[in-house]
């Protein structure tokens, strides 16, 4: 049995008691355990168990090609304004309201910016404390889910992605737009942290360091093509499907053997 930690399990799950020993049972079981990172294979080891089982493999990037969608213009955003995207399941792990309240001092400095959210509903108590918190903010756009093959054009149409999530495996969402050269300003957390090093975003330790990457990105927007393009070629040489597929073929074959 092979078994893949994904991010919540390996970053939260398997450190609390009520869920520690059940995820603990599978592991044991598994013949192959795979993480996508060097961070979540060591907070497996810490364990003190599975040493010998864990495999290291990125998960790759795989986005449609941009649609004809305009979300720019579909939204009504005037050619100035900068836009910043949240782009994930509202679950409070995801802890959408850190980035909110960071902006709404930056937008004090710099007014003609917004934030566009867009992810489905996984948990409706997230959903209404957030909602509670955006109410009257003209400056934030909730749109909702947006169907994979709107995505890239999504993407395309933001300047900024934030992450600021209270733990991360490897952030599909951070990858995505990597791959499309964008500038990524990410909470510095295991997952982030592998992800994004000073030639391909932005990383932080909380809000003054998150207030403080916002502004420097504002004022510097036009001049970070370069981190841009090292993003782009970051996930294509190592995020890349061909990679990710002849790891667990790898496994896969050597089990067969077995």
């Amino acid at each position: 049995m092979i078994t893949t930690m994904t991010g919540t399990d390996v970053n939260i799950d398997i450190k609390t008691p009520e869920k520690k020993e059940v995820i603990g049972k599978v592991l044991d079981h598994s013949d192959v355990i795979t993480v996508f990172n060097e961070q979540a294979r060591a907070i497996l080891l810490k364990q003190g168990r599975w040493n010998g089982k864990i495999a290291v493999i990125h998960q790759s990037v795989l986005v449609p090609a941009p649609s004809e969608l305009d979300y720019r213009k579909v939204l009504q955003i005037d050619p100035e304004t900068t836009v910043f995207l949240l782009l994930g399941a509202i679950r409070r792990i995801k802890n959408f309201s850190y980035a909110i309240h960071v902006l709404e001092r930056v937008k004090k400095i710099f007014p003609q910016i917004l934030l566009i959210i867009a992810g489905p509903v996984i948990e409706p108590d997230e959903f209404t404390r957030l909602g509670n918190l955006i109410r009257g903010k003209k400056w934030i756009d909730y749109i909702g889910e947006v169907p994979r093959e709107n995505i890239a054009s999504l993407l395309t149409s933001v300047d900024v992605v934030l992450n600021t999530s209270d733990a991360e495996s490897e952030s599909n969402t951070i990858l995505e737009a990597l791959s499309f050269g964008k500038i990524v300003i990410g909470r510095a957390i295991a997952g982030n942290s592998s992800v994004l090093t000073k030639q391909t975003g932005f990383t932080f330790n909380n809000r003054r360091e998150c207030y403080e990457s916002v502004i420097y990105v504002l004022n510097h927007l036009r001049q970070l093509d370069h981190i841009g393009q090292q993003a782009k070629r970051c996930v294509e040489e190592i995020f890349n499907f061909t990679r990710e597929q002849a790891g667990y073929l790898a496994i896969y074959h050597k089990l067969k053997l077995t």
